[in-house]
């Protein structure tokens, strides 16, 4: 299979290496790099990754990733070898070994008829690259075809904030659509969300969402994902 193929499974991969992310790599047993990224298209089949840390990457294997369909502000993981040659314009050149496609959805308008549908956990929102970053967990049957069916969405939770005292907050709401799928195995997943300028002026951001076992909680954003 072509390595730039993506599948839905891949999250089994990436969880496994989430926490490499924010911690130092041994470069001894592997060289190889993974980040969380931001998909820049230049134009046609040329692009390259913004990195989370501010980094450019150009892919110097990109003759080879025909495969991969690259759209303009995609997030993604990709794993990659950095190369010695310098480009210009560019921080790094790297040869690209594997990229993962994270979900990657608008931030939706305040409602104020909401339903929360299923039940779904947050385990790490944070900020970073310019977007809201959501890793969740929720109960399937941990089947790819039925994973796909599952809807996501994260909503502004209250009209510019109706409150004084709230004014300084920026309060969302993560809401799950099963579709049937039976509550069977753990499943987890990573979202990411383009902040654009609602966060300006905001002190802070808080996700309500409607959880397995507590019925309701609100989670706090932070600009570095917390293990527990």
């Amino acid at each position: 299979m072509n390595k730039f193929t993506l599948k839905p499974a891949a999250w089994i991969w990436i969880a496994s290496l989430l926490p490499v992310l924010f911690a130092c790599s041994d470069q001894e047993k592997d060289p190889s790099l993974l980040s969380l990224s931001t998909v820049k298209v230049i134009q046609s089949n040329d692009f390259y990754f913004a990195l989370d840390d501010g980094k450019t990457l150009y892919p110097s294997n990109l003759a080879e990733m025909g495969g991969y369909k690259a759209i303009d502000g995609q997030r993604a993981f990709v794993q990659y070898l950095l190369s010695a040659e310098k480009i210009s314009g560019y921080d790094y050149q790297a040869e690209i070994v594997r990229i993962e496609d994270v979900e990657t959805k608008e931030i939706l308008p305040y409602s104020g008829n909401v339903k929360d549908k299923d039940r779904i956990n947050i385990i790490n929102a944070w900020k970073a690259g310019g977007y809201l970053n959501v890793e969740y967990f929720y109960y399937g049957n941990g089947r790819d075809e039925d994973a796909k069916r599952h809807l996501f969405t994260m909503i502004i939770d209250r009209a510019d904030n109706e409150t004084e005292a709230d004014d300084q907050i920026l309060h969302l709401r993560f809401l799950h659509e099963s579709y049937g799928d039976t509550y069977q195995d753990k499943c987890t997943g990573l979202i990411s969300f383009p902040l654009r300028n609602l966060a300006e002026g905001k002190k802070k951001i808080e996700i309500f969402c409607r959880t397995i076992y507590e019925g309701g909680e609100t989670y706090t954003v932070t600009d570095q994902p917390v293990w527990k």
